[in-house]
């Protein structure tokens, strides 16, 4: 399987050449179709992260697109693969600097909404030298998902061979999501209420994060190697058919029906951890919809997130 990032040289620099590669890629099936948020990030560099009360000076600011969804679809794209994003943006300026970077990746844009009279959510970002972020999320009510929008997007969900759903959404956006989906279909992120097992059921794959992990199975965040494996067996429990738990720059863990494993991260400079998990994820759920297995998935997937963590910037 040959899976590799696009070369910056590769990319289209206007307007028409963007919509006739858009044109042309409409004629390919979807790969992996995201159903997840877009928004801006706002980023600054700073020495050390504040203290309660505390001041510290950044750097100059710096406006990027960004959201996990939009992170991932493009994750996919640069990976060779056929993406499409279903989100909702602002009709302005910023939801515009979303959709060119969208266009720009080669990502389908045909289920990628701007709302009128709305603002584009955004998202604060610290890095500081260590390169672990701090992250403050916002958001703009009428550009969350709708199942307005899942029906809009029900023939690239039909197509698609992977479906990520963001589990953060409303449940029944979720429900809705996950029923129109014929391919496999990959949850992540964690809502701050417990999802109903009929909904873990119909996942073919949960991607999580150690914390998140935690959060769901109950008990400490997972620190080595075993207790990671242990936490996702744990998970596959829950009713998901197999479970990811992604540990930074340790690694990640799997469980499935045949297997608990666990996969290695590779030693790296680390510039910005910021988007580490939906490069990982892309290329993971990109790599299983052309056939791959999980661990094979999963090997790609880490040295992904290495790559991204190397790199400034989230998308």
């Amino acid at each position: 399987m040959d899976l590799t990032v696009s070369d910056p040289a590769d990319v289209p620099s206007n307007r028409s050449e963007i919509s006739e590669r858009q044109m042309d890629a409409a004629l390919l099936p979807v790969d992996v179709a995201v159903i997840g948020v877009a928004n801006v990030d706002i980023v600054t560099r700073v020495e050390r992260l504040p203290q309660e009360g505390q001041t510290v000076f950044g750097e100059q600011l710096e406006t990027l697109p960004g959201g996990k969804g939009l992170n991932q679809a493009i994750a996919v794209a640069r990976q060779g693969g056929r993406a499409a994003l279903v989100a909702n943006a602002g009709d302005d300026q910023w939801g515009h600097l979303l959709l060119d970077s969208l266009l720009r990746a080669g990502v389908d844009v045909t289920a990628f909404q701007l709302v009128a009279d709305d603002t584009t959510a955004g998202v604060l970002i610290q890095v500081p030298a260590s390169g672990d972020s701090a992250v403050t999320v916002t958001r703009a009510r009428r550009t969350l998902h709708s199942i307005e929008d899942i029906e809009r997007a029900s023939a690239l969900l039909a197509e698609a061979a992977v479906a990520i759903v963001q589990l953060e959404l409303d449940l029944p956006v979720i429900e809705f999501a996950i029923a129109g989906a014929t391919g496999r279909v990959i949850g992540t992120l964690v809502p701050s209420e417990p999802l109903p097992r009929t909904v873990l059921e119909r996942l073919d794959l949960l991607v999580v994060n150690a914390a998140e992990a935690a959060k769901t199975v109950g008990g400490a965040t997972p620190r080595s190697v075993e207790a990671a494996r242990r936490c996702a067996e744990a998970l596959r429990e829950k009713g998901p058919s197999s479970a990811v738990v992604t540990m930074g720059a340790v690694g990640a863990a799997y469980a499935s029906e045949e297997e608990v494993g666990f996969v290695a991260a590779p030693r790296v400079d680390v510039v910005d951890t910021t988007g580490a998990g939906d490069a990982l994820l892309g290329a993971l759920s990109l790599a299983l919809s052309c056939g791959a297995s999980l661990p094979e998935a999963l090997r790609l997937g880490v040295v992904a997130g290495s790559q991204a963590v190397q790199i400034a910037g989230a998308s």
